[in-house]
């Protein structure tokens, strides 16, 4: 008889021990992932401060007054004299 009653008391004490145990995994795992985006939000900020930096080199590069220095000064290009100019239309 008092088997009965001990039953429904060892059953809630499983229960509880068992809710208990599985809050403690969840919240572990939900630190765990919490770190995870952090670092991952760090390598993306450092990722984006990058993509600008080289947008800004890519522009420094193409610009037309450097193109424009680097074909004279390496390639020897120059203006062309305005009697040797031909203009052609269609």
């Amino acid at each position: 008889m008092i088997a009965w009653r001990i039953l429904p008391v060892s059953a809630l004490a499983l229960a509880l021990l068992g809710t208990g145990s599985a809050l403690v995994l969840v919240r572990h795992e939900a630190r765990l992932q919490f770190v995870a985006l952090q670092t991952e939000q760090r390598t993306r900020a450092k990722l984006e401060e990058e993509w600008a930096r080289l947008q800004l080199e890519q522009a420094t590069w193409g610009a037309n007054g450097r193109v424009e220095e680097i074909a004279r000064q390496q390639i020897g290009m120059h203006q062309p004299e305005a009697a040797n100019v031909v203009l052609v239309r269609r």
